[in-house]
């Protein structure tokens, strides 16, 4: 098990505690289907693996779309630099190490969602998976 796994399970498992503040059903789908996807690739056979890579690209695109719809500026950057990261990986764009040394970005906002909890207690659960995310992406610069 490496460094990305881990920082992931503890932040679904970090959300699962904030899951019950989420209000609007749709949320929930959208954190239920995050869970599920990074949950996946521990079967470790490559067709599930990549059900749970492109479900993670889909959930992330429509919560993306709920964060512009909702004009929450700080949830929009937080979802804005994942699906870049996401949608990059996936297209094999150049320029890694910099891609993930900007996931610094969404981290710090997500220390302002923090301080002001109770305006986004409703979305502080899948801010936190996607900010595993991210901080498992800056994790994982590789030097050279």
């Amino acid at each position: 098990m490496n460094h990305w796994n881990i920082i992931l399970g503890l932040g679904t498992i970090l959300g699962l505690y904030f899951f019950r503040k989420i209000k609007p059903t749709y949320l929930k789908v959208i954190f239920i289907g995050f869970s599920i996807s990074f949950a996946l690739p521990y079967f470790e056979k490559q067709e599930i693996t990549n059900i749970g890579y492109f479900g993670f690209g889909f959930f992330l695109l429509l919560y993306l779309i709920h964060c512009i719809i909702k004009k929450s500026i700080l949830n929009i950057i937080i979802s804005l630099f994942a699906f870049f990261s996401f949608f990059s990986m996936y297209m094999g764009f150049p320029f890694a190490n910099e891609r993930k040394l900007m996931m610094i970005i969404p981290i710090i906002t997500y220390f302002i969602t923090l301080k002001k909890i109770r305006q986004y207690e409703n979305e502080i659960s899948i801010l936190t998976i996607l900010t595993s995310y991210e901080l498992a992406e800056l994790m994982n610069i590789q030097f050279e």
